[in-house]
């Protein structure tokens, strides 16, 4: 099985700019910081200024078992605004799926396909100064992606754009409409609760039962 197994709760990390700590590669816009102010989990969190952009990534082992998935947990300071950030997943310099919060719409957290534009809204009217814990779940075999929000049901499957893994995290925020709005990220991890145990998710399941392997 290649299954996400990157942890990092940021907590091991030095407070100031994230870039040049655990491989963070700076890209563009705004730095991204490691912070004590506005955390899910003590120490450490990170934040970054959606109204000067975001984007600053990490590469990690390639991800192909149908059925990975990937947790993260983010915030927004408000939701009366389209500036907008989330964490995008890539193969390489090429975007499969990104979960943005304020977007398509204000106070909207949606899944959204790179190349192919539109949104999947997952929900409506979330609120400010709030943590959401995304689940983001992969169908290499079928190129598709579902997502869910605090451990809630998943959405249907959206088909995206052929690929065929995962490598790259990208930390990225958009100003929209130059609102001032910071948006923070905590607790990435392949496991809901931050330490938990593994458990198959039902796709993953699927393919045990069928073939052996996955």
């Amino acid at each position: 099985m290649s299954l996400f197994t990157y942890t990092q709760n940021f907590d091991g990390l030095s407070t100031g700019n994230l870039s040049g700590q655990d491989s963070w590669t700076y890209n563009a816009g705004a730095q991204p910081q490691v912070q004590t102010t506005v955390v899910e989990s003590s120490p450490n969190g990170i934040s970054g200024a959606l109204n000067s952009n975001v984007n600053t990534s990490r590469d990690i082992t390639a991800v192909t078992t149908d059925g990975a998935l990937y947790y993260f947990s983010l915030r927004v300071d408000n939701v009366a605004t389209v500036d907008n950030m989330g964490l995008a997943f890539n193969a390489g310099a090429t975007g499969i799926a990104v979960v943005y919060m304020n977007a398509p719409n204000a106070g909207d957290i949606g899944l959204r396909d790179p190349l192919g534009g539109a949104y999947t809204t997952l929900q409506t009217g979330a609120s400010a100064n709030t943590w959401y814990r995304i689940g983001v779940e992969f169908d290499f075999t079928n190129d598709r992606v579902r997502a869910n929000i605090n451990n809630g049901a998943m959405s249907a499957w959206r088909t995206m754009t052929a690929f065929s893994q995962v490598d790259r995290l990208i930390i990225e925020g958009n100003n929209g409409d130059g609102a001032t709005t910071t948006g923070y990220w905590d607790n990435f991890s392949p496991t809901y609760a931050v330490g938990g145990g593994f458990t198959p998710t039902p796709l993953m399941h699927q393919r045990l039962m069928a073939g052996g392997v996955v």
